[in-house]
């Protein structure tokens, strides 16, 4: 569907209505009426006052990390900018791209790819402070070895069932066990 829609429609930003993040905001976005997303592209945007309750309170929900007193609300503005893609880069020459690719083993024969993306910015003003951001939604990649899955032990330690090295008696002295006393372990079947 994503290549189609880049494809046929030349829809380059189709990847953007995809992400988990933007999702809920183009939904608030779609709807509101034709001229209340023409105001809120415009450079004023659309006052707050100018919304209907229902819209007001999903305007709230979305934002509510970022509101500290209801009071604030009276002034707010909703601003919708659009850039074509590849017409806007944000360029900061002191970030760093951060990668990390992380290889897991959680049981035996199961391994699981997990990593972040993200920047590292050295704050200017406060020495050895530095800011990140970074994203991640893995696993991206689990896998299963087929010999764990299936591990025919029967056939594979057939051979060492007779194996008379692996018959005889070990003692095994522990410091958990009393003093003086020895725990004798038998591997005969």
């Amino acid at each position: 569907m994503a290549e189609g829609a880049r494809e046929c429609w030349g829809l380059a930003e189709w990847n953007l209505s995809r992400g988990w993040f933007q999702r809920p905001h183009l939904r608030y976005l779609a709807q509101l009426t034709p001229a209340q997303r023409q105001q809120a592209l415009s450079a004023s945007g659309l006052a707050f006052t100018r919304m209907s309750p229902a819209q007001q309170q999903q305007f709230i929900s979305l934002r509510a990390q970022n509101i500290q007193s209801l009071e604030e609300l009276a002034g707010a503005t909703l601003r919708v900018g659009y850039t074509q893609p590849g017409g806007f880069q944000w360029a900061v020459p002191e970030a760093q791209p951060i990668v990390t690719l992380e290889l897991h083993q959680s049981e035996l024969g199961q391994y699981t790819l997990d990593g972040h993306s993200g920047f590292a910015i050295p704050n200017q003003n406060a020495a050895g402070k530095v800011t990140f951001g970074l994203s991640g939604r893995g696993p991206y990649v689990s896998g299963w070895s087929p010999a764990v899955l299936q591990p025919n032990n029967r056939e594979a330690n057939a051979k060492l069932a007779g194996d008379p090295t692996l018959r005889a008696r070990v003692s095994c002295p522990t410091a958990s066990w009393p003093v003086g006393r020895r725990a004798a372990v038998s591997t005969a079947l």
